[in-house]
């Protein structure tokens, strides 16, 4: 700033409470004559903030999706579920969608999946793992 000013002054010659204690205020404007608050852009501590109208933009984020087993049943007989889940959540924890069941308990292993669910999700990217994609294979699923 050319000219020291107290933060009361600042508010009454800018017209704003965005002034605050270290805050610098650069003009954007080249005319002298005639300018408003909006002509000025608040600085703090290096980082420049912008006083955007209108609504804000979202933000689309792209998820490490996998189609994988979640463990089901008693201690030593495992009963899986094939579900659809971000990739960083825990196996058994939380999921996006149930789309089949595997049994690898009985003698030959069972399982049911929902081909169509199982199709709009390999379609939309979801990753198999390993003993998912052998299952989806011997069900007659590919993408």
């Amino acid at each position: 700033m050319s000219e020291n000013r107290t933060k009361g002054q600042q508010k009454q010659l800018y017209g704003g409470g965005n002034c605050a204690k270290g805050a610098d205020l650069i003009k954007t404007d080249k005319d002298e004559a005639s300018f408003s608050y909006r002509d000025f852009r608040v600085f703090r501590k290096g980082k420049k903030t912008k006083h955007k109208a209108g609504k804000r933009q979202k933000e689309v984020r792209k998820m490490a999706v996998k189609i994988r087993l979640r463990r089901m049943g008693q201690k030593k007989a495992p009963f899986y579920r094939i579900v659809v889940a971000d990739s960083r959540s825990p196996r058994d924890g939380r999921f996006i969608e149930e789309i089949g069941t595997y049994n690898p308990s009985t003698d030959p292993s069972t399982f049911k999946i929902n081909e169509e669910l199982a199709k709009k999700w390999l379609a939309d990217g979801a990753q198999p793992t390993e003993v998912v994609g052998k299952l989806f294979k011997a069900a007659g699923i590919e993408k």
